[in-house]
């Protein structure tokens, strides 16, 4: 009797767990996992660190319930894995954060994720992290719209700059 208890309270530890997590991750527009087998607990602290600086967090969870939570980015799932995400800033930031360090060190190897809706793999984060940040995209498209109206400013301006010395020209003489 006392087996049978444990595995009904496990069980819903375990469906609590994962609703949990579930909550947590799901208002994020994206995350990555990464493999750190190979790490020690020193680096993966000085990683963690590394990405704290960076407003992005490291979540180290047991496979089978990360897998349950994550079911669209399950296959990615395999070895000791982490999640890294992002609730301060954008997906481009965090990727970029992660694929600094791991040019570096080597180390965590770089599985995939979720990126604005679409399940991505690791040649697709690095590419994630070559794009302009969020901020950047927008100054230039604000600069993109800037230009057109701005040249027609000025044209406007110069015609009625010259529609005005036509006239001053006409009641002169």
């Amino acid at each position: 009797m006392g087996n049978d208890m444990r595995k009904i309270m496990s069980k819903k530890i375990k469906d609590k767990i994962i609703k949990e997590l579930s909550q947590r991750y799901q208002p994020i527009n994206h995350c990555f996992l990464v493999n750190y087998r190979g790490m020690n607990a020193a680096t993966l602290n000085n990683f963690r660190s590394y990405l704290k600086e960076g407003k992005v967090k490291l979540n180290v969870i047991k496979n089978s319930l990360l897998s349950q939570a994550f079911k669209d980015i399950n296959t990615l799932i395999d070895g000791p894995i982490a999640v890294v995400y992002s609730t301060e800033t954008d997906g481009i930031s965090t990727a970029k954060r992660l694929n600094t360090w791991t040019s570096k060190n080597k180390l965590p190897k770089i599985k995939g994720g979720y990126f604005e809706g679409t399940v991505v793999g690791s040649q697709d984060v690095k590419k994630i992290a070559k794009m302009p940040s969020r901020k950047v995209l927008l100054a230039q498209l604000a600069g993109g719209f800037k230009g057109p109206t701005t040249r027609l400013a000025s044209g406007l301006s110069e015609i009625i700059t010259r529609f005005v010395r036509t006239l001053n020209q006409y009641s002169g003489t």
